[in-house]
Order: structure tokens, then C-alpha cells, then sequence
């Protein structure tokens, strides 16, 4: 604090500015008198305080670039700093007080770095507004030289040149902008499906040699019983249709007609039962329902083949 001061004092004088010598003495009494005669402790490093004194007082207006003072007005200023302190106490004033005693500006306190304080003409609030916005121009500076740097830089008049509200394309076509924006919209379509296209066609389509591949890995691996992973997702249920299944052969259609025949038809309950024997002169026994498996039909390249005609699949593919 005291380094401040001395800087603020020298400032003024070397300038030619207008410094009240007795408040600045008075500032500086008031600092020195603020602890007591003794060895401290600043940081890691021991310094040696001299307290408040007709000698302690004279090297700091020395220091201060203020002239000599006789020592009748250095001792009445100490007076005035024990009647203040016996009022407000020993300590160090603060540094908006400090700023109105010795009117501190916003430009001094730039300059010489007096962090402790406060300008008169710049209150704490607007200092950190103003603080925070040139923090914000420092940044987006910042950023801008890095954008720079980077190859793939476009200046902004460059990008607004080549964009469609300066180079209006449709007036050229003698069509609205909304006209040619579904134009666009259309051809990218085309170019995106032409695109996908392109690359099934670069990875082959499956042909009629490669089911009886699949086939044989799907009747090798699969265990019996357990319907094959996928066969959910293409038909919603496990053995259930969610839809009409191409037909394979005659033979498989036949077979899996005749299962859902057996699913279909309802079984006879036990009053038709009684009935029947009754009818019939003999005792009616109930009978015992027959409960089928539901059919089990594998997907082979997007087809539903029923489990009980791979064989014969196997067998047309090999003839």
C-alpha cells in the first residue's frame, strides 16, 4: 500500500499535477500508525515495521517526492492520526476511502497499478461492467486471429458474396425462390437414392446359389426346437404370421396349410363328449386334447420357410 502511495505522490509531481501535500501526509501517517513497532511476518519473508514516528514519518515524505516538512507539521499531523484512530481505530483505511481522500481516477489507477484503490470517478460497479466487456473483446480477438490461422477460414464479405440471398439463382431460371428450394430439394433426393444404389449394386445382390447355403448353416447351427434369431422381428411373433408368406413349394404350402389346420380345429369340450356317448348307448369318456406345436418357419434371405421343409429345399436346390 505504502509503494502506492509513493508511485501516486512521484506521479503527480513529475506531471505537474495538483497534490494536496497534507492529505498525502496525513495518508501516510495513518498507514505507519496502523501497527506497532516490531518484526512481521509478510508472506515467507520477515520485514521489519518502524511504527508511526517523526523519523518513520520524514523517510516516507522523502520517498514520496514531497519535499522537506518541518517537523512542528509532522508532529501535528501525528496528532490528528492518534485523534482518528482513537475514534475509528488502528487500521488501514480503506480503499474507497483512500480514493476520495487523495482523488484517485480511474486513469491513475490504470497506469500505476493501485489495485487497493478505488477511483472516484469510476464506481466498483461500472469498473467490473467495464472490465467484464473488455475481457469479452479481448477473447473474441482472440478468437478471431485463431480462426485465421486455420485453412478452412472464410472472411465474412467472401462468405456473404457466394450466398444465395447476394447470387439469387432462381431469378436467372425466371422462377420464385421457394420454386427453385423445392427444385433443390427434389434433386438432392434423386442424387442420395442414385448414391445408395450405387454402392448395393458395388456390393453384389444375393442369388438363388447362395439360399442353399444358408439354409444348411441355419439347419447345422440352429438347435431343434428353438426358433432362429430374427424370426421375431420379420414375423412380430414367435410363430405367429404378421403377414402373407411367399410360398417356397407346393409341398411346403401343403405342409404348413395342414398345421394350421390342426391349430385351426377346435377341439371337442366335455358336454358334446357326453352327448355323443349318450347318442352312441355307450359311456362318454372325456378325451384328452391334443395339443400341437405351434409352426415353427425360418427366415432364409427375407423368405418364411417352414422348419420341416428344409429338406426339401436342400434337395430342389441340389437338383
Amino acid at each position: 500500500m505504502l509503494a502506492g502511495l509513493y508511485r501516486l505522490a512521484r506521479f503527480r509531481r513529475a506531471w505537474d499535477l495538483s497534490i494536496n501535500v497534507n492529505d498525502f501526509v496525513f495518508v501516510l501517517a495513518a498507514m505507519l500508525g496502523c501497527g506497532k513497532h516490531g518484526r512481521y511476518w509478510v508472506g515467507r519473508y520477515p520485514s521489519e515495521w518502524h511504527g508511526l514516528d517523526i523519523l518513520t514519518l520524514a523517510d516516507a515524505v522523502r520517498r514520496a517526492g514531497l519535499g522537506p516538512i518541518d517537523d512542528d507539521v509532522l508532529a501535528s499531523v501525528m496528532a490528528r492520526v492518534a485523534g482518528w484512530q482513537k475514534v475509528n481505530g488502528s487500521h488501514i483505511i480503506s480503499g474507497k476511502r483512500l480514493g476520495e481522500i487523495l482523488s484517485v481516477t480511474a486513469a491513475e489507477r490504470e497506469t500505476l497499478r493501485l489495485w487497493a484503490i478505488d477511483a472516484v470517478d469510476e464506481p466498483k460497479a461500472d469498473r467490473a461492467a467495464r472490465k467484464t466487456a473488455e475481457r469479452r473483446a479481448w477473447d473474441n480477438e482472440r478468437k478471431r486471429r485463431d480462426r485465421e490461422t486455420q485453412e478452412s477460414y472464410v472472411t465474412r464479405d467472401a462468405y456473404e458474396s457466394e450466398s444465395l440471398s447476394r447470387t439469387k439463382p432462381w431469378e436467372a431460371l425466371g422462377i420464385s425462390r421457394r420454386t427453385w428450394e423445392r427444385r433443390r430439394a427434389a434433386a438432392n433426393g434423386q442424387a442420395v437414392a442414385s448414391a445408395a444404389n450405387g454402392q448395393a449394386d458395388a456390393s453384389g445382390s444375393t442369388d438363388d446359389t447362395t439360399v442353399g447355403g444358408h439354409v444348411e448353416q441355419l439347419a447345422s447351427s440352429a438347435p431343434k426346437g428353438a426358433p432362429k434369431a430374427g424370426c421375431k422381428d420379420a414375423l412380430g411373433t414367435d410363430g405367429a404370421q404378421s403377414g402373407p408368406a411367399a410360398p417356397v413349394s407346393s409341398g411346403a404350402s401343403a405342409a404348413q396349410d395342414g398345421s394350421q389346420s390342426r391349430l385351426a380345429a377346435p377341439a371337442p369340450d366335455g358336454d358334446s363328449a357326453e352327448q355323443a356317448g349318450d347318442a352312441a348307448g355307450k359311456p362318454s369318456t372325456p378325451k384328452t386334447v391334443q395339443v400341437v406345436p405351434p409352426v415353427q418357419l425360418w427366415v432364409v434371405n427375407g423368405i418364411r420357410v417352414n422348419r420341416g421343409d428344409l429338406p426339401l429345399l436342400r434337395r430342389k436346390r441340389a437338383a
